[in-house]
């Protein structure tokens, strides 16, 4: 399921950055390939996991589902998933102005590579800390973005009641998360680049392999921490629900009493 969602967006990311490392290992833009590319992917990853947290929850709440069953579950989410990722979350200008520097001259490119990108990323990624179950709430619980009938919670309650009372431990497991997967990356592209160096996988190709690496690394990564979101999200909901309950039944104990 994660090779599934994520082979899409290698596509548009190859075909938007590739040009960087067409001239193979030797370009002169090879690292800033690395840089944008990982850019793009970490504004992707958590668009790039539906597949996965819809599986995930289906397998906890109501059983395992097939891989056919699974992406037509998450298709049916995707237009709200668009919207909330694709433009709240700034992975939709992130891959145009990665667009622009396709046709820009190399001082704009710089200027975008190093300061646009940077603060658009940085942003959707506060934002995601702080509001990091927005995939689950859409593709597990069902919550609609608006609320028709009186009562009945919308999308915005939802994450304000969800997220608001765990706002410092998430931002704490958001810290902890950008400190360990980007060693994880590391460690999986290492990992590939040890092996084609050993089994000499590149002989017969015209430029090396080493930028796909990165992005499978990358991608693997972002299936990582998809995993240990939605057992977050596991975790955060026993919890704010398990107190509630326990609330209420100590607040029909004091009635009886």
């Amino acid at each position: 399921l994660l090779v599934l969602n994520a082979i899409p967006w290698m596509a548009i990311d190859y075909w938007l950055l590739g040009w960087l490392v067409n001239d193979a290992i030797d370009s002169d833009y090879l690292a800033l390939y690395y840089w944008l590319m990982t850019l793009l992917i970490v504004s992707q990853a958590q668009l790039g996991t539906t597949f996965l947290t819809y599986y995930l929850g289906q397998a906890m709440f109501v059983g395992r589902l097939g891989i056919r069953e699974t992406v037509l579950g998450s298709l049916r989410a995707s237009p709200y998933m668009l919207w909330n990722q694709g433009a709240l979350r700034l992975v939709g200008p992130v891959l145009f102005f990665t667009w622009l520097t396709r046709y820009a001259d190399e001082e704009f490119i710089f200027v975008m590579s190093f300061s646009w990108l940077p603060i658009m990323v940085a942003t959707a990624l506060l934002i995601r800390t702080l509001r990091p179950f927005t995939s689950e709430m859409l593709l597990l619980e069902k919550t609609p973005i608006r609320s028709g009938k009186s009562g009945l919670i919308n999308f915005s309650r939802r994450s304000s009641s969800l997220h608001g009372s765990a706002g410092g431990e998430l931002f704490a497991r958001g810290l902890t998360s950008a400190l360990f997967l980007p060693l994880m990356t590391i460690a999986f592209y290492a990992v590939f680049c040890s092996v084609d160096s050993v089994l000499n996988l590149a002989v017969d190709s015209e430029s090396s392999w080493a930028p796909w690496f990165w992005m499978v690394a990358l991608w693997l990564a972002a299936g990582f921490a998809a995993v240990v979101r939605f057992l977050s999200y596991i975790d955060i909901r026993i919890r704010q629900e398990g107190w509630a309950v326990e609330l209420k039944l100590r607040a029909e104990a004091q009635r009886l009493l």
